[in-house]
């Protein structure tokens, strides 16, 4: 008698980075630096996005597939003539990190998200109807993931920091995100 295995529910993540500088962290980058204040203390800016896609697969087998079709079949994540991309999955990777201690520069991962996202809602509605995926997909989650490496005291004094770059507060204060229509989570924090 041949068991049959139930499905199981999967996270998949597409992170994707341009080949060529991004203009956007640049610039705001150069923003915080020159017109804010942190140039002693911001050192280096990074942008990625990543797409997180919950599947419903049989096996590991099926998942290496439907991973491999979402990058480099789909297109709609991955631009091959513009972007470098790599596949995970959550349960590989760490949980939250927090370490550190004294003077020094520390490396902060910040993931930052719309509350609605339309790109989110397309890229889901294109899987189902155009690509056939009506029983796989369950559901896509996109985020910015933004890089920044800054001095800092301690753990404690650099998340604070980071809040304080994060947050726009007014024209002076805060640059990666609108508090009304975004959210975000420090995700990590490493001495370097």
């Amino acid at each position: 008698m041949m068991v049959k295995l139930r499905p199981m529910e999967r996270v998949v993540e597409i992170l994707t980075w341009l080949k060529t500088k991004d203009l956007t962290a640049l610039t705001a980058f150069q923003t915080l630096c020159r017109d804010m204040g942190w140039k002693d203390v911001v050192h280096n800016l990074q942008r990625r996005e990543l797409w997180r896609i919950r599947v419903k697969v049989e096996d590991e087998k099926e998942l290496e597939r439907v991973s491999r079709d979402l990058v480099q079949r789909v297109k709609i994540f991955v631009n091959p003539n513009k972007h470098k991309w790599e596949i995970r999955f959550p349960e590989e990777r760490k949980k939250v990190l927090m370490e550190g201690e004294g003077e020094g520069l520390y490396r902060v991962e910040v993931w930052v998200w719309w509350r609605e996202d339309p790109r989110e809602v397309s890229a889901y509605h294109t899987l189902i109807d155009t690509w056939g995926y009506k029983d796989k997909i369950l559901e896509v989650k996109r985020r910015d993931i933004w890089e920044i490496v800054l001095e800092g005291d301690d753990v404690q004094k650099v998340r604070g920091k980071v809040e304080e770059i994060v947050v726009t507060r007014s024209r002076e204060k805060g640059i990666l995100i609108n508090p009304h229509s975004q959210d975000f989570s420090i995700t990590r924090i490493l001495k370097v």
